[in-house]
């Protein structure tokens, strides 16, 4: 894969908040293909709260969800976006 130079405007309130939105999409980058990554802006996009529901059901950093969690999590992801 070649790797391109390119110039973009990012929307912050801080050099900060920039740098952190360009990591986060470096690292969307470096593990989604181009496809999946094209889906996902695409879901975002057409409902931003899908967002806010991943946070409410993912799991605390380094812990798994257990097989009750995930299955809440599917009945709750069903409910709001069926």
């Amino acid at each position: 894969m070649k790797a391109f130079k390119v110039t973009f405007n990012i929307p912050a309130d801080t050099q900060e908040e920039a740098a952190e939105k360009l990591e986060a999409f470096n690292q969307l980058c470096q593990v989604l293909d181009h496809e999946d990554l094209m889906d996902a802006a695409d879901l975002i996009t057409n409902d931003p709260s899908i967002a806010s529901f991943i946070r409410e059901v993912m799991p605390a950093d380094g812990e798994k969800l257990s097989l009750t969690q995930a299955l809440s999590a599917a009945k709750k992801a069903w409910q709001k976006f069926a």
